[in-house]
C-alpha cells in the first residue's frame, strides 16, 4: 500500500520526466535502485548526486533540471530511500552496503571519472569513494557532510532516534535555518517515513570504522565543501577538521543556511556547483578562496 510520502516520490518522478529527465531502476545485488538521467551529447562532463539520510533525489528539486542545461546528470535513490528497494534480508542497507551499492552504480553508468556531489550521509559514502576509487572521481563535492568523528557526534546520533512528533520536530529544527511552515500538517508522514524506512535502526548499526577521520588525508582528487553556517546538525568543527586534513581543498560558506543549502539556499548553492563544473579539469590548485572565510 503506497503511503503520502510514496505518493510525493512519485510526483517528483512525473516532475523530473517533465524536465527532460529518464526514470530508470538497475538491480544491485539485493537492492533495485531508482535514478534519474539527463544526457547531453554535447557535454563531456558528468554529475552524480546522492542525498542524505532520510530522504531522497526529491532534494535536488531545485537543482536537477538547471544542472542538466549544462552538463551530464544522474540523481540516485540510495537502498531503501525514494523509489529504491530492498529486496531481501535485513530491511535496511548498513553503511558497508551502501558504499558497496555506489560503487557499484557509478562502475555501471560512467566509464569516465565524474563529479560526484553528496549531501550529509551521501557526503560520507561519496567521499569513502573518493578514498578508495580515485579513478571513478574527477572532483568531490561535500555538502554538509556527516562522518566526521568529534566531540558532536554522539548528539548527531541521538537526534535520529525519532520516536515521536515532538522528537521529529527537535530534529527539523536542527536541520533547518527556518523550517517551512507549510510542511507542518506533514509531520506525522514524515514520522512514519522514518520509522518505515529504519533510519534510527541504520544511525544504530554505524561503527567506528565508517568514519572519515583517518582516511581524510589519502583523498587524491581535489574537494570542494559547500556548508550552510548555521547547521545545527553537524557543527562547524567538522569543517575545521576536514580542512586541516584534506590536501587539497575549497570551502564556500552560505549565510542564513542550515543543513541543507539545496533546499535552503538553492540559487547560491547552485551558483557554486556551477562555478565547480566550469573549474573541472583545470589544473589550478583547489585553495580557500577569500571570500569565504572559515570563521564566521
Amino acid at each position: 500500500m503506497s503511503t503520502f510520502i510514496d505518493l510525493l516520490h512519485r510526483a517528483m518522478r512525473r516532475r523530473y520526466r517533465r524536465a527532460g529527465f529518464s526514470s530508470r531502476l538497475l538491480e544491485c545485488g539485493r537492492f533495485t535502485l531508482n535514478y534519474y538521467e539527463c544526457h547531453r551529447s554535447d557535454s563531456a562532463k558528468t554529475i552524480m548526486l546522492v542525498h542524505g539520510l532520510g530522504t531522497s533525489s526529491s532534494t535536488w528539486t531545485h537543482v536537477l533540471p538547471k544542472l542538466s542545461t549544462t552538463c551530464n546528470v544522474i540523481a540516485l535513490d540510495l537502498p531503501g530511500f525514494g523509489l529504491s528497494t530492498v529486496n531481501s534480508g535485513a530491511g535496511f542497507a548498513r553503511f558497508h552496503e551502501l558504499y558497496d551499492a555506489l560503487v557499484e552504480f557509478i562502475r555501471q553508468k560512467s566509464a569516465q571519472p565524474i563529479l560526484l556531489l553528496g549531501h550529509s550521509l551521501g557526503g560520507w559514502i561519496a567521499a569513502k569513494v573518493a578514498v578508495n576509487h580515485p579513478e571513478m572521481v574527477a572532483h568531490l563535492v561535500l555538502v554538509n557532510n556527516a562522518g566526521i568523528f568529534c566531540e558532536d557526534t554522539a548528539r548527531q546520533g541521538s537526534a535520529f532516534q525519532v520516536e515521536s512528533i515532538g522528537d521529529l520536530r527537535s530534529l527539523l529544527n536542527l536541520i533547518w535555518f527556518r523550517y517551512p511552515w507549510y510542511f507542518r500538517p506533514f509531520y506525522p508522514a514524515v514520522l512514519n517515513d522514518l520509522r518505515r524506512r529504519h533510519v534510527a535502526e541504520f544511525v544504530r548499526s554505524i561503527q567506528a570504522k565508517d568514519f572519515l577521520n583517518d582516511e581524510l588525508r589519502k583523498l587524491a582528487v581535489r574537494v570542494s565543501i559547500i556548508w550552510g553556517r548555521r547547521d545545527n546538525l553537524i557543527s562547524m568543527k567538522s569543517v575545521e577538521i576536514m580542512e586541516r586534513s584534506i590536501p587539497h581543498t575549497t570551502v564556500h560558506l552560505l549565510d542564513r543556511c542550515g543543513h541543507v543549502p539545496q533546499l535552503e539556499r538553492p540559487k547560491e548553492f547552485l551558483n557554486v556547483v556551477q562555478e565547480i563544473l566550469e573549474q573541472q579539469g583545470t589544473k589550478r590548485r583547489a585553495t580557500r578562496p577569500s571570500s569565504a572565510p572559515l570563521r564566521p
